[in-house]
């Protein structure tokens, strides 16, 4: 399916969620590191240097939205894909997402095969601005 593995960061406090998605990434051949809440997450992407970031909006210590901010702000990370997943759908939450710099949105629950199907969608995207260059 993938030319590469890539790099993939999820941040998302339901740990369940978390570890499963990180497992069908790996499936993938993807290198995935999981925590548990939006200071982890900026901690983890200072070393780990992701190239798609899922993070869920509404974390204990910092929220995804924040996190997403001071990703952006840092520019090893600007270029990452973001992802909100989240279980926020009111306009407002949709337009706050927006606001903090996220490429993608997918709300929770969200259908099987979703998850996967984005995540081929934002590394395609990715590999498109990178060109043909393995990103590792």
């Amino acid at each position: 399916m993938h030319t590469f593995p890539y790099r993939i960061l999820i941040a998302d406090d339901n740990h369940d969620t978390a570890d499963l998605t990180a497992d069908l990434l790996r499936l993938d051949g993807h290198e995935v590191r999981t925590v548990y809440d939006g200071r982890q997450a900026l901690e983890t992407a200072r070393t780990f240097r992701p190239h798609l970031v899922i993070l869920d909006i509404q974390m204990p210590v910092m929220d995804g939205c924040a996190a997403a901010c001071a990703l952006r702000a840092e520019s090893p990370h600007a270029s990452a894909v973001m992802v909100a997943h989240t279980a926020l759908t009111q306009p407002a939450d949709l337009d706050r997402v927006r606001r903090a710099g996220f490429d993608r949105y997918l709300s929770k629950p969200s259908a099987p095969g979703a998850l996967e199907a984005l995540v081929t969608n934002c590394l395609v995207r990715l590999r498109s601005r990178e060109g043909s260059s393995s990103p590792l």
